[in-house]
């Protein structure tokens, strides 16, 4: 099955971290589509650690979203522990 069979990225993937980090790396010639994120500690994921604001987790929250990055963009974390499911696109 695929995304056009049940609306579910076949090739779904985990990252998280612990503390200010880059939790998801840029992969060149992909984009990063966010699809959950749950945090234990508070944190606010960046595009870049010097980029926009993506999102604010308040601490204990798992949220479900559907933000796309541009091509060969980061996702990085303020602080806090943070688990984020996401998949690649072209």
């Amino acid at each position: 099955m695929n995304f056009r069979d049940n609306g579910i990225a076949s090739e779904l993937k985990f990252a998280s971290g612990t503390g200010a980090a880059t939790i998801i790396a840029a992969v060149t010639g992909k984009r990063i589509i966010i699809m959950d994120v749950m945090a234990s500690a508070a944190t606010t994921l960046k595009n870049g650690s010097g980029g926009s604001t993506l999102v604010y987790a308040p601490a204990g929250t798992s949220q479900k979203l559907g933000i796309t990055l541009g091509t060969g963009e980061e996702v990085y974390s303020t602080a806090g522990n943070v688990t984020i499911t996401y998949y690649l696109t072209s």
